[in-house]
Parts: structure tokens; sequence; C-alpha cells
């Protein structure tokens, strides 16, 4: 083939390092041939008078490179490594750019109200470092499990939903404090989805907060334990998943209110 240059087109020069000098000879000369440079990293504004004579342009490569869009690869390593997601939960949430968006703005909001906690102590650095990687799983798994599953069955798009970072952030941030138990937060979830109402304005109203008081848990347990003798039996001869059980029943009769957690450690004591 034979190439020349067309009329219409000037020369370009490119700055290749970032400084707003001229490090190419232009890609196509003034004779109509290519010079043949290589192209190297920097940055540097995208276009430049000066560096060459008579006011040509200088095109900087590395402007170029710095303002591309940060691609779905790159997000998704920068997940993993900011947030301690794993490969599967990164991949998922940044399949989609509004999923994406809403993950980081959900982590924000748990940081910024982290970091409000009177009860935490230490430096925004120090105290992100403990506790990051606890919130930032918390929200992949919500998003995931249940958010994504929500959505699925009601044929919503998130941008159509009423559920926002800030108050999806509230709900995570009550099941990371353990004032509500999973189940609860689940119903919370379905309300939010419904109306958009305010996380801690739900669990008031429906009386959805998490009981973990062991004077109010004692005396279902004891309910529990003498209304499943042969439970109890069975635990007491080493059957020890006997307890889950009981605990179910507890949680049963607490209409899912109970801490669970509480509630296993409190039967364990009672039935030694």
């Amino acid at each position: 083939y034979r190439y020349f240059p067309d009329p219409d087109l000037p020369p370009m020069t490119f700055d290749l390092k970032g400084d707003g000098s001229d490090d190419s000879a232009p890609l196509i000369a003034e004779d109509g041939t290519g010079s043949g440079e290589s192209i190297s990293e920097g940055s540097a504004p995208l276009l430049t008078k000066e560096g060459v004579g008579g006011g040509q342009d200088i095109i900087s490569i590395p402007k170029i490179k710095n303002s591309l869009p940060e691609l779905p690869q790159q997000k998704r390593a920068r997940f993993m490594e900011q947030y301690g997601f794993s490969y599967a939960d990164a991949y998922i949430v940044t399949e989609d750019e509004d999923w994406a968006d809403f993950t980081e703005q959900t982590i924000t909001e748990l940081r910024s109200w982290l970091l409000a906690l009177e009860e935490t102590e230490g430096s925004a650095e120090e105290i992100w470092e403990k506790h990051g990687d606890k919130l930032a799983q918390l929200t992949g798994n919500w998003l995931i499990n249940n958010l994504a599953k929500l959505l699925n069955e009601s044929n919503t798009k998130l941008k159509d939903t009423k559920i926002t970072p800030e108050n999806f952030a509230e709900l995570l941030a009550l099941v990371f404090e353990k004032k509500v138990n999973s189940t609860a937060a689940q119903t919370i979830l379905d309300e939010l989805f419904k109306t958009g109402n305010d996380p801690a304005s739900i669990v008031q109203e429906q009386g959805l907060e998490q009981v973990s008081d062991i004077g109010e848990l004692d005396s279902i347990i004891k309910k529990a334990i003498d209304a499943n003798t042969d439970v109890v039996k069975d635990y007491k001869s080493g059957k020890e998943n006997a307890v889950m059980f009981l605990v179910g029943a507890v949680m049963k009769e607490s209409k899912g209110k109970a801490n669970p957690q509480v509630v296993k450690e409190m039967l364990i004591k009672k039935l030694k």
C-alpha cells in the first residue's frame, strides 16, 4: 500500500511523558512519512499549545489514559483489594454499573456511621481496619443473597426501587449491632422495598427489635424446656444438636425476636 497525508488532517504531536513537552515526532510528518516513535507513560493536559513550533497542539497520551472510566475488571480488582470482597462477590456487584455504585455508596454510608459511634475508639483508619472487612462482607451478602432475590422475584431494577444506599446501610447497621436478627432484618427489607420507610421506624412500628435481655428470655427458655422433655433427654444423652431444636422453640415463642446466640448460650448453661 502507498500512504499519503490527508489534507484535512494536520500533523499530530504526542506528549508521551506527561510533562507537556514534545516527546515524539509527529505521527504523520510533513512529508507524509510515519515517525515510528514509541509511546511512554505519564500525565499532563490533554492538549497544550506549548512545546511545538508554530503553536501546534500536543496530545497527551497519559491524560487520555487517565480520562478513561474505570473498567469492570479494574473495579472488580479494587473491590477485592479495598473492601475485601471475594472474587465471586466482586464479580457479581460490578457486572452492572448501578449495582457497583450502590455497593460503594452503601459502604461509604456504613463507614460514616461506624466512625460516628461513640463507643468506637482510635483513628478513622484504625476503626475501619478493625471492622471494615466485616461490614463489606455483610454488605455483599445482603446485596447478593437478599436484595437481588427480592428484585428478581418482583422483576424490578435496582434504580426503580425505594431502597437507597442510605436506608439500606441503616438496615445493615442494625444487623451489625445485633439490634435485629436475620428474620427481622428480612422483614425490614421487605417493608423498605414496599414503602421506603426509615428502618428504625419500621423496627419500632412492628416491634422487631431483638431481645437479648437474659431476664426477659429466661421465662421463655424455661417454657421451651418444660414443653420438650424428650429433646432435653436427647441433649443430655450426648446429642448436642438437639439444643438447636430448643433454640427454634424459643424463637417461635418469641415471634422471632429472641437473640438466637444468647438463647443457645443460656440453654447450654441450664441443661448442664
